[in-house]
């Protein structure tokens, strides 16, 4: 266990990307997350701020659910936030970059005591990162913690997930388009499961969204350049006649604007409703709002 000043494994917790799989994963699509390390967190000591988040119902939380209370030294958490150890992160919050998921990837680093493997235990670690941030948005796949926790890619593909070092190719003009709008997830996730049981929403996501994902997982794990350009604008079309409370009235006109002019592509980066979001090719040089290129 590391020294109570100090972060235990890791001195950054990235950022993440989520390329594909927003919604759909938690419908057992296939998905890919990347770290973004331009965005992160750490731990530091003499800080007496307190955190974003109420912490002492998050503890609670934890304590309740087994399988994570068995597993992380709880007494410590309160221990080190009475002496003024707390985890800082310029990760904007509610962008849907992985705000909560790198909280919750140092907590997971710093206070488990009974620690499983990530080569032999993957899942197992991802449902507990899955159950600790549970508390933040409602339900969590356990994707983002992952990938910060580990800096590494995570693939998922036909029902399995594996860790990988991808980088994004520089011919690719990926962008991250940072709206104005702070997004509140949970409502957001709500919404997308109570409209599953109607049936033209179920028919559009596992007919058309689900299969355009596979393609563009499949099409970045291969090496297809081509392949994720055309699944990326195709994706880009679905979800914008889909997932309209997701498209937040910054980005509405842009995202139609790429689609009618086939200039570029925007489409989710996670849940929506604000915060940041994804975008394919040039971008107007009039764009007020603020971007940052992946590659």
């Amino acid at each position: 266990m590391a020294a109570e000043s100090a972060p235990s494994l890791k001195s950054t917790y990235p950022s993440k990307v989520l390329l594909a799989g927003e919604y759909t994963v938690l419908s057992g699509s296939d998905a890919l997350a990347v770290p973004f390390s331009y965005y992160n967190g750490s731990w530091r000591a003499g800080i007496r701020s307190d955190y974003p988040f109420d912490l002492s119902a998050w503890i609670d939380h934890l304590a309740s659910i087994e399988e994570v209370s068995k597993n992380l030294d709880i007494n410590r958490m309160h221990l080190d936030y009475q002496k003024d150890i707390r985890f800082i992160s310029n990760i904007p919050q509610g962008g849907g970059l992985g705000s909560s998921g790198s909280v919750t990837a140092a907590f997971y680093d710093r206070y488990v005591y009974n620690e499983l493997s990530l080569e032999s235990q993957l899942d197992e670690v991802r449902r507990v990162l899955s159950d600790m941030e549970s508390y933040f948005h409602g339900e969590s796949s356990g994707v983002d913690p992952l990938v910060s926790l580990t800096g590494k890619s995570y693939v998922v593909q036909n029902g399995k997930g594996e860790l990988r070092d991808f980088e994004i190719p520089h011919s690719l003009p990926i962008h991250l388009i940072l709206t104005t709008a702070i997004r509140n997830t949970a409502p957001l996730i709500s919404y997308f499961i109570e409209s599953l049981e109607k049936k033209k929403f179920k028919t559009a996501i596992e007919n058309k969204l689900i299969p355009t994902v596979h393609d563009f997982v499949s099409s970045w794990v291969k090496g297809r350049i081509s392949g994720v350009e055309q699944s990326f604008k195709s994706i880009s079309a679905i979800e914008f006649d889909i997932f309209k409370p997701m498209i937040s009235r910054e980005i509405k006109s842009l995202w139609k604007e790429g689609l009618e002019t086939e200039k570029f592509a925007i489409k989710l980066c996670g849940a929506g409703g604000g915060g940041a979001y994804l975008a394919l090719g040039e971008l107007p040089e009039e764009l007020k709002l603020k971007t940052l290129r992946l590659s």
